[in-house]
């Protein structure tokens, strides 16, 4: 039997507070669409946008895949009523 510390503890980001949740899926999210880390810490939430702290070369990345990036989020039920980054 193969046991998976990853699977193991998605168990219980049931438990986490809702931002935090939406933060680190958005922080993976990016990291798979543009390639890079974003930790969580540099993403803030007003509304329904998505504030990005990052260099702007990163933020051009982010604004050029901006429609990939969205549907992703939207893949998630719990995010579905963002519709913008910046």
């Amino acid at each position: 039997m193969d046991f998976n510390i990853k699977d193991y503890l998605k168990k219980f980001e049931g438990f986490l507070p809702p931002e935090t949740r939406i933060k680190r899926t958005i922080s993976g999210i990016l990291q798979e669409v543009i390639g890079v880390e974003i930790g969580s810490k540099s993403i803030s939430i007003k509304g329904k946008s998505l504030f990005i702290n990052a260099p702007s070369v990163i933020k051009s990345e982010i604004a050029m895949k901006q429609s990939k990036i969205m549907k992703r989020i939207h893949e998630h039920t719990f995010m579905q009523g963002f519709n913008k980054i910046q």
